[in-house]
């Protein structure tokens, strides 16, 4: 975020968004182009995405967390567009320094959000993910191989797959 209020400031809602209440990214069918600053409840600490702008077509409510409060108030949404006009470029331009495929910053939400209030339920409905799958893919050592953490990600599951995860 430090690299993004320096060089493209007008930027900071989307990512912001994108990484801190798990908005989908995508700029040809993401939830963030429909995204509108009548969805912030800034009072109540709350975005609510309708229908109209969930992907899956179901609304459901995102708790504003304190990091992403903070952002909203240095860059309003009455001053900085949650899409500012040349924002393929920038994102191309952030994407060149640090690599952001697809759903990364949404998946990191999704992550962060299971590390800090340990529900993956609570995690899912607020990203609007189905609750698909959670899986454990590793585990790591501490230096001196006396305990292993367990690794969440975010994995999809469904017919579309056959079955499989990724």
């Amino acid at each position: 975020m430090a690299f993004v209020e320096e060089h493209y400031p007008t930027a900071v809602p989307f990512f912001a968004l994108c990484m801190f209440a798990g908005i989908r990214p995508c700029l040809r069918t993401g939830e963030i182009l429909r995204l509108q600053p009548a969805h912030f409840k800034l009072e109540a600490n709350l975005i609510r995405i309708d229908g109209e702008v969930s992907k899956v077509r179901e609304p459901r409510n995102v708790a504003i967390q304190p990091n992403l409060a903070a952002w909203l108030h240095a860059y309003p949404l009455k001053k900085f567009p949650i899409i500012p006009s040349n924002l393929q470029h920038i994102r191309e331009k952030v994407a060149q320094k640090f690599p952001l495929s697809h759903d990364i910053m949404r998946h990191t939400f999704i992550s962060m959000f299971v590390a800090k209030f340990r529900s993956i339920g609570e995690a899912a409905l607020q990203a609007g993910t189905g609750l698909l799958g959670f899986v454990e893919f590793g585990q790591r050592g501490d230096r001196a191989g006396a305990d292993t953490h367990a690794t969440l990600c975010v994995c999809r599951r469904g017919p579309d797959l056959g079955g499989r995860t990724w």
